[in-house]
């Protein structure tokens, strides 16, 4: 389990479906998706996140540490973007909790753990080209656009960050 500011993120469990599928399996907040996620689809997002979590990587849950309300998921997965398996900062949160700020928090603590915990020379992000706030989340978050790609005909921009490795940095002092 990890903490920010405002935000506890923690492994998901089984018992997580009933809210998960409120979240992705909402029509607005999937609204980039070709559809949103059925409870079989959440029961797979949960079981895939629990196998990467032994690499180090997966989805997490989001939840408020002022309220408990669990708002949606980040974390780092690897996924085939044009043609090549990237790891990735994903992040979905509910509608009704959009434009404060929470995506953000979250995916910059997961790109510092790329590059530090993981020690990961680049992290990638990709989205539909249409969705502006998770451009902006990834640009907030220090990413600049690296390429677009199509998939399934539809276009899809892609951003990267590098990542400053420890002995580059020790060399600098």
């Amino acid at each position: 389990m990890f903490e920010t500011d405002r935000l506890i993120l923690r492994p998901f469990i089984e018992e997580d479906l009933d809210w998960l599928i409120d979240i992705l399996g909402d029509p607005a907040t999937m609204a980039h998706y070709p559809q949103p996620f059925s409870e079989r689809m959440c029961k797979d997002w949960i079981a895939r996140s629990q196998t990467l979590y032994k690499e180090g990587a997966g989805l997490y849950a989001i939840q408020l540490k002022a309220s408990n309300a669990m708002i949606g998921d980040c974390g780092i997965t690897y996924q085939m973007i044009d043609g090549e398996r990237l790891p990735e900062i994903g992040y979905h949160i509910h509608r009704d909790h959009q434009g404060h700020g929470f995506a953000t928090e979250a995916a910059s603590f997961f790109r510092l753990n790329a590059c530090s915990a993981l020690q990961l020379p680049a992290v990638y992000s990709y989205m539909t080209a249409d969705n502006a706030a998770s451009r902006r989340t990834a640009e907030k978050i220090g990413m600049t656009h690296h390429s677009s790609f199509y998939r399934d005909d539809v276009e899809h921009a892609v951003y990267r960050v590098h990542c400053i490795a420890r002995t580059s940095m020790e060399k600098r002092s």
